[in-house]
């Protein structure tokens, strides 16, 4: 648990990783030679300073604006409601007040980022259900579409040992095999 917790503070970057170094470097030191080992894949690096500044805009519900670099520069204004950790990515979560539509944006693609007087009143409630039941990032605030999985015997027990996918369900079925779904929704 230490080594986990240590390897992942340190993906958090400055602001995170320095008030913490020293406690999990005793108690890492302590337990001697680790038995244990935990592989945490690198994250993209974090500016501690942008995080905490989306924070503070999330938490005082104030719109925010920054160009995002991914092909060509454009201008961004939202509604920020979560920064959110997928693979090794950080993004914000936020509602695009052009489209209306929540999108999500790579905090390593932000600059010049602003934080605005505008207030919003509220997060969608469903926000956090749907990050839980979303196996990446690439998720969408509608869910249409039913895949279905169907697994041979004898690979079934990976799928019955734990969840590939958030909201996985195993369906009856006859013969050699299972069915899993919802796997995703598209």
């Amino acid at each position: 648990m230490i080594v986990a917790l240590k390897n992942t503070v340190g993906q958090l970057g400055a602001p995170f990783q320095k008030p913490t170094a020293d406690l999990f470097t005793r108690l890492y030191q302590a337990t001697g030679e680790p038995p244990v080992f935990v592989k945490i894949d690198g994250s993209v690096p974090l500016d501690g300073r942008l995080f905490s500044r989306i924070v503070r805009a999330i938490q005082a519900r104030k719109e925010i604006y920054f160009n995002y670099e991914v092909y060509s520069p454009y201008r961004v204004r939202t509604e920020p409601y979560r920064v959110v950790h997928f693979e090794g990515f950080w993004y914000v979560v936020a509602r695009d007040k052009t489209s209306g539509v929540i999108k999500q944006y790579a905090l390593d693609k932000i600059k010049n980022f602003k934080t605005l007087g505008k207030c919003f009143k509220w997060v969608p409630l469903d926000l956090d259900r749907t990050l839980e039941e979303s196996a990446n990032i690439w998720f969408s605030e509608t869910r249409h579409i039913e895949v279905l999985v169907e697994v041979d015997s004898s690979c079934a027990h990976y799928f019955k040992r734990r969840k590939m996918f958030p909201t996985q369900e195993i369906r009856p079925n006859s013969g050699d095999t299972i069915l899993i779904s919802p796997v995703a929704y598209l």
